[in-house]
């Protein structure tokens, strides 16, 4: 009976010692994650914000216009965000 006993906390063992690898490299996985949306929305916010701030200012009555130069800079920047978003992807 004791046999017995040794090789089902052994098995048993072996069992939690796998379950233990798999649940760090689930954390390994969710963590790169959650790493990777954050360097999504920075790159996103440092893309648009300057359009929206600029927005901002037009909507306070700064005599800016759509057609300043300023203006296009900003868009530019956008579309250089969209480029880049588009050219990493693999089809």
């Amino acid at each position: 009976m004791s046999i017995i006993l040794r090789l089902l906390i052994a098995d048993f063992s072996v069992i939690l010692k796998l379950l233990l690898k798999l649940f760090n490299r689930l954390n390994k996985i969710q963590s790169n994650v959650i790493k990777t949306m954050i360097l999504v929305c920075a790159f996103y916010a440092i893309a648009w914000m300057p359009e929206n701030i600029y927005f901002l200012l037009m909507s306070l009555k700064l005599q800016l216009t759509l057609n300043d130069s300023g203006y296009y800079s900003v868009l530019f920047i956008a579309f250089l965000y969209i480029c880049a978003s588009l050219s990493d992807q693999s089809y």
